[in-house]
């Protein structure tokens, strides 16, 4: 019976360290997804409507035609792969923009997540590279502040 406790003591604490790995990976993700997706941190666009034409109205498509340049910049921490792949900094553009969006705001807006997307996607072995060395590595100093911290109650505890 003693011996059911061992066993299951020990799959206890390594499913406790397996579950924080991937707690402290999953975090380090998304602070790297937020990062990488902040405006002035992880990119610089500007997006800029060259050519709008009106769709006919009560036309399943109503809203405007706008064509642009869309002008971006990657910080390279943040997207190494697109610096190595040699990325574009500029491309054109086509979209329709929703209806009475006279400004082609949305145009320029979907212009932007389309390319961080295909950028993210194309950075993800990068990020999932440096979330798992950072829980690696914050899981290794957490089990030796907890050791130290055993260390030191067993020495502080009368014999």
């Amino acid at each position: 019976m003693n011996e059911k406790a061992g066993k299951l003591a020990r799959l206890r604490g390594r499913l406790r360290k397996i579950v924080t790995l991937f707690a402290i990976g999953f975090v380090s993700f998304g602070v790297l997804f937020l990062l990488a997706n902040s405006r002035g941190i992880g990119y610089e666009a500007t997006a800029e409507i060259t050519s709008s034409r009106l769709v006919i109205e009560q036309h399943p498509c109503y809203g405007y035609i706008c064509g642009g340049s869309l002008d971006y910049s990657l910080n390279p921490f943040l997207y190494p792969v697109s610096h190595l792949s040699g990325g574009r900094t500029t491309e054109q553009f086509v979209y329709i923009s929703e209806p009475f969006d006279y400004s082609g705001n949305s145009v320029k807006d979907y212009a932007q997540a389309r390319m961080l997307t295909r950028e993210f996607f194309k950075n993800i072995p990068y990020y999932l590279a440096i979330s798992s060395m950072v829980a690696l590595g914050l899981s290794k100093t957490i089990d030796r502040v907890k050791t130290r911290l055993r260390k030191s109650e067993t020495q502080l505890l009368p014999t």
